[in-house]
């Protein structure tokens, strides 16, 4: 990775079937030993299987399942006045649609339910689509819920004081007292569970 220019991004090319990037970052991710075209065959046949049993653009049912496995936050650790506090801080739009991506392609190769990776690949973007399977199941693991992490209940007890983050580390406030001295968490950390604090 370069010091001083910026890596640029490289353009991925819609697929020639239905035009979509979309599309092409799946079926990279399906790939694997480089065989593209056996990577394109899946995909593509699970897209047949999808219509059969829908009646419906199965490209449409691919970004409904898409979206509904994307995870919103995700947890990071963080160091205030000593002690290490799990905060949960939102996702990367790219890192949200790879994660989907991952996810999908994994539990559909690890199902028992079909004979082929077209099946397999098909019933769970229907299960995604429908939020069901072992992908949403993923994204629901991973997907924190805030007011359980100790962070939260040292605002409570007011042992942290909501603020901002600079250079990645949690702030003291050296102009206040010793009593009054208290490390500073990220304001958007905590501004959907408790929006009174923030």
């Amino acid at each position: 990775m370069p010091r001083r220019r910026v890596v640029s991004k490289r353009e991925i090319p819609a697929d020639p079937l239905y035009q979509s990037a979309l599309v092409t970052k799946f079926i990279n991710c399906v790939m694997s030993h480089g065989k593209r075209s056996t990577a394109e065959r899946i995909f593509y046949k699970s897209f047949e299987i999808i219509k059969e049993k829908t009646a419906d653009d199965p490209l449409k049912v691919f970004k409904k399942a898409i979206d509904n496995v994307k995870p919103s936050l995700e947890v990071k650790s963080r160091r205030v006045g000593g002690s290490n506090y799990q905060v949960p801080v939102e996702v990367n739009p790219n890192r949200r649609l790879s994660l989907s991506i991952r996810w999908i392609v994994g539990y559909a190769t690890s199902r028992g339910d079909g004979k082929t990776m077209q099946e397999k690949l098909a019933n769970e973007l229907l299960d995604a689509a429908n939020l069901r399977g072992g992908a949403v199941n993923a994204g629901d693991e991973v997907h924190p819920q805030p007011w359980r992490f100790p962070v939260h209940e040292a605002i409570k007890r007011g042992e942290v004081r909501v603020g901002q983050l600079t250079g990645g580390r949690f702030q003291k406030s050296h102009a206040q007292s010793e009593s009054s001295a208290l490390p500073t968490v990220r304001a958007s950390a905590v501004r959907d569970v408790t929006p009174s604090l923030a």
